[in-house]
């Protein structure tokens, strides 16, 4: 399991550094776009928009004790996150059910690595 190191963020638009040190340390861009939380106990981002790549650049460390060495956020995500392969059985399942609904797309998320859970909040 991936260890917090620095838990940090960059806003895009208005080129704020921002780095959550302790728990409950919220800290807030200037212009309002995203902020960072959690300190090194779990993270926690907001963003204005759809999509949080357009608002901020994850700095975040952390540290992998298999190879004893630091990981990107990047990399964080690409290690924890498993992809399943996709199954015929699958595929034949998804085309019996019924039509899909418009996903809500998230105003706001979050992904704690320890726990390895996703978080959203949606639009109404």
């Amino acid at each position: 399991m991936l260890k917090l190191v620095s838990n940090k963020i960059r806003c895009l638009w208005c080129g704020d550094i921002l780095e959550s040190f302790t728990v409950h340390d919220f800290k807030r861009c200037r212009c309002g776009k995203c902020f960072t939380d959690g300190g090194l106990d779990y993270v926690r981002r907001g963003f204005d928009g759809d999509d949080p790549e357009a608002v901020y650049e994850d700095l975040s460390v952390y540290y992998d004790p298999e190879t004893k060495r630091s990981v990107t956020a990047k990399e964080a995500n690409e290690k924890d996150i498993p992809h399943p392969p996709e199954t015929d059985k699958a595929i034949e399942e998804s085309k019996d059910d019924e039509p899909e609904q418009p996903k809500k797309k998230p105003i706001r998320g979050r992904y704690n690595f320890d726990t390895g859970e996703t978080i959203a909040e949606y639009t109404e």
